[in-house]
């Protein structure tokens, strides 16, 4: 019953005016928005894993600070960071450290949630250059490296792990996104 009066006393602060019904369901989204997230990273990870025999690995302590996994190619350590492609405000305001840390090289593993038919009218609709680039660069990403499922569910196909691997292989470095021109890191 002392969890009930806490959620009580949350709910009066930060919904005060709002119904039960309103935060159950801004609640029941959020958790949706989240599991999906997670499930995405985990098909990642997973993916990872059955392609090649250095295996990523994962912990509470690593997510806590911003890491989804790490793994050790060649020596050099890479932490992965599962982010998705999202032009909303809260989501473009990072939170987590930039670049290499210590010896540590950081790799972004990013994917798309856009309908590919959106994608495209968005594409066709576009009045200036550099939108139109912008989004033929994200159907190529996405045609190359996601699919989508009929319930709009997004995961990765495998040439998706192999190119990150050949990029960690062959160009050792960081591959963090600052914008959507820089996917064609990954072309």
């Amino acid at each position: 019953m002392k969890h009930l009066q806490d959620i009580k006393k949350f709910k009066q602060k930060y919904f005060g005016g709002c119904t039960d019904d309103f935060v159950k369901l801004g609640f029941k989204a959020r958790l949706y928005r989240t599991w999906i997230s997670i499930l995405t990273q985990f098909h990642f990870l997973y993916l990872w894993n059955s392609l090649f025999r250095e295996k990523v690995y994962a912990s509470a302590e690593m997510d806590m600070e911003g890491i989804d996994g790490r793994v050790i190619v060649d020596n050099n350590i890479f932490d992965l960071q599962v982010k998705k492609i999202s032009y909303r405000k809260e989501v473009g305001i990072r939170r987590f450290t930039r670049g290499k840390r210590g010896n540590t090289y950081i790799f972004e593993i990013l994917y798309i949630v856009y309908d590919p038919k959106e994608l495209n009218r968005k594409y066709m609709r576009a009045r200036e250059s550099e939108s139109r680039e912008r989004y033929r660069i994200m159907m190529e990403f996405f045609n190359r490296y996601l699919l989508r499922f009929e319930n709009g569910f997004i995961v990765f196909k495998k040439e998706y792990a192999q190119r990150v691997y050949e990029l960690m292989r062959n160009k050792l470095g960081n591959y963090v996104f600052r914008d959507i021109f820089d996917l064609k890191k990954l072309f």
